[in-house]
């Protein structure tokens, strides 16, 4: 009797057993490729840190899974899920891995921290259209998208437009990092909460 009511409890504690070592692998993977990013010039860093990614989305799909299933209560201050999601819908060059970010990104909390998961999602969205792909899984580029086609340096700003209405507009370069050239620059009114232009 007491050895059942040892594998029942042992049972019990599980998950968040789990969960406490995913989050703390998810950081841990998402800090090591944020901070390589910083000190990179070139978009095509990220071209060796596909299995990351690929970690990133399963590790994330654990801690989603735990959730749902344990009915856990989570405070808007849990770092979670949507931040390393991000990282991956906006930087991996792989097109099924950015889908699948997106895809975990709708089941997740709708905010964590000063991540809000809809303004995330629309951001995602945007980029992964930009970029040549669309949401459904049809792509103009096959395999990792080329350097000349990738969006980086986005900054999200709001104006005044003519109606008198303030407006998301995003400022965004295309192709290698390193032409910082005026000229460059593209902007593009996008459906976006204001708030979202103090995260990018």
């Amino acid at each position: 009797m007491f050895r059942s009511m040892q594998e029942s409890l042992s049972e019990w504690r599980a998950p968040p057993q789990v969960a406490a070592n995913a989050s703390l692998e998810l950081h841990y993977v998402f800090t090591h490729i944020f901070l390589e990013g910083v000190l990179e010039t070139s978009e095509t860093l990220y071209d060796k840190h596909t299995a990351l990614f690929a970690r990133i989305l399963v590790l994330s799909e654990r801690l989603i899974t735990v959730g749902q299933s344990e009915g856990h209560f989570r405070l808007s201050l849990d770092a979670g899920v949507i931040a390393p999601l991000c990282l991956v819908a906006l930087k991996s060059r792989e097109t099924g891995l950015k889908r699948r970010a997106i895809s975990l990104l709708r089941c997740s909390p709708e905010q964590e921290g000063m991540w809000h998961r809809d303004s995330v999602l629309a951001v995602a969205l945007w980029k992964l259209r930009e970029e040549g792909c669309s949401e459904e899984g049809g792509t103009v580029l096959q395999g990792p998208i080329g350097e000349d086609a990738r969006v980086h340096s986005e900054r999200a700003t709001t104006r005044t437009n003519a109606q008198g209405r303030q407006v998301t507009v995003m400022r965004y370069k295309k192709g290698h990092k390193d032409d910082q050239a005026a000229e460059h620059w593209n902007e593009q009114v996008i459906n976006l909460p204001l708030f979202m232009g103090e995260v990018l």
